[in-house]
């Protein structure tokens, strides 16, 4: 009898057993870290369940026909076994590859844990390294900040300084030429013994010796010496008909140093030598005693213009006021050498009463006169002073600009911060290139109340200083 259709018709491919089935791209690779890929092992299982709904079919089909023959018997039930051994063998292998597909599930989640916490780390670093920046940048904020403070102190301390150094320049002459007075008199102290008396009376009475040489070889030993007492015979001597001998007289009298003696050395000043004259200004520059300032004043009219030069600069020692008017007169002299030391002298004297003189001597048609009033207005500070300062730095060249712009710095405020901005528009190159220069690298703001000279204001009334 033949076979039932549905037996004969029945082709399922063996599968052979778990232990014997071979190796494949999707079964699971042998070795440490090689496992099966996820979609080999899907298309695995879905096989597996493939074949076996297959053979259960078959199986079913099988059990449902008729009686059959022995031998037909015998076939199916061979068939029969083998079709569950094979349902065996493919279910053992579908457990293997869902065990191993678990497996490999399994891993993966560790594997996403262990990239989700690396991820985790990453971000704690980058939050840890934005906090530090952070950090860094504050602490680079406060340090521009305390760069900014120290600057601006700086820069005050820079114009205190800037003010307080006239005064330790007039101090530092002070002290300078007292020092000098100082060594002179030691060394006159140490390498001359005091003249014996009888030492003292032989000079004096040498001054009224017949013979002009003798004259003047005792007046110079009583200067050489200093000697006290001979303040009166030296005096005397100034009337002497030698040239040579008045001269020398005036000279031992400045060494002197005795305030007795400036009344007769004003007088001297009309001799008719001009190197006698020269002498007696120097002697009276030498005693700086106020008496001396009036003589001197009168000297700046002399006709030889050294004397008038040598009167200038010892009146700016004196740093009198009663020297102002005689000084502003001689901004106008002929010679502007005379010019030059009169305005040098007004800036060491300091007072406002000089300042229209100064400003008029700043169109003088010699540069270092312009040079020497511009500085001497610096010196002064008085805003009365800008405008004229401002109009001479338009037309100003050389040394002359940076004497105009510097006095303007010293004098300070708006007033001469407005100024120079204004010269910066329509002044010539070169002067436009000064102030831009000096602006930038200048504080115009703060400034410092000026220090008063103690000569011309004994009671200063100080402006207190910026914080």
């Amino acid at each position: 009898m033949a076979a039932p259709a549905a037996y004969t018709q029945v082709a399922v491919a063996p599968v052979a057993p778990a232990s014997e089935a071979p190796a494949s791209s999707t079964a699971p690779r042998e070795g440490r870290g090689q496992q099966p890929e996820p979609e080999a092992v899907q298309a695995t299982l879905e096989q597996a369940h493939a074949e076996l709904r297959e053979l259960q079919r078959a199986l079913d089909d099988q059990r449902g026909q008729p009686d059959l023959t022995g031998q037909q018997s015998v076939e199916l039930e061979a068939r029969r076994d083998q079709l569950a051994r094979e349902v065996a063998a493919l279910e053992a292998r579908t457990r293997q590859l869902e065990g191993a597909a678990e497996s490999l599930a399994g891993r993966q989640d560790l594997r996403v844990a262990d990239l989700e916490a690396r991820l985790q780390r990453q971000r704690e670093s980058v939050r840890q390294v934005d906090m530090r920046n952070q950090l860094r940048m504050h602490e680079m904020e406060l340090a521009r900040h305390e760069l900014e403070q120290a600057t601006e102190r700086h820069q005050a301390n820079l114009h205190r300084l800037a003010d307080d150094r006239l005064v330790v320049e007039d101090l530092r002459l002070r002290v300078h030429e007292e020092m000098a007075r100082v060594r002179v008199q030691a060394r006159v102290a140490i390498d001359h013994a005091p003249l014996d008396p009888r030492v003292v009376e032989l000079l004096i009475e040498s001054l009224s010796d017949d013979d002009a040489g003798v004259r003047e070889r005792a007046v110079q030993g009583l200067g050489r010496n200093q000697v006290p007492a001979a303040a009166g015979p030296l005096a005397e001597a100034l009337r002497d008909t030698e040239a040579g001998v008045r001269a020398e007289a005036a000279w031992a009298l400045g060494r002197l140093r005795d305030p007795t003696a400036v009344a007769a050395l004003g007088v001297a000043l009309d001799d008719p030598e001009p190197r006698v004259r020269a002498e007696v200004v120097q002697a009276l520059g030498r005693i700086r005693d106020t008496a001396a300032v009036e003589p001197l004043v009168a000297a700046l009219a002399d006709s030889e213009p050294h004397i008038r030069r040598e009167a200038a600069e010892a009146l700016g020692k004196f740093r009198d006021v009663g020297a102002v008017d005689g000084l502003v007169a001689a901004l106008t002299d002929s010679d502007p050498s005379v010019a030059r030391h009169a305005a040098e002298a007004l800036g060491q004297i300091r007072d406002a009463a000089a300042v229209e003189g100064l400003v008029a001597a700043l169109g003088h048609q010699d540069s270092h006169v312009v040079e020497a009033s511009a500085e001497a207005l610096g010196r002064i500070r008085s805003e009365e002073a800008v405008d004229g300062l401002t109009a001479a730095l338009r037309n100003a060249e050389g040394v002359a600009v940076q004497q105009i712009i510097q006095a303007l710095g010293r004098i300070g405020g708006d007033r001469s911060l407005e100024a120079l901005i204004g010269v910066a528009d329509d002044a010539s190159p070169a002067v436009r290139q000064a102030v831009i220069e000096t602006l930038s690298h200048q504080r115009w703001s703060h400034r410092i109340a000026p220090r008063p000279n103690p000569r011309t204001d004994p009671d200063p009334v100080v402006a207190p200083t910026p914080d």
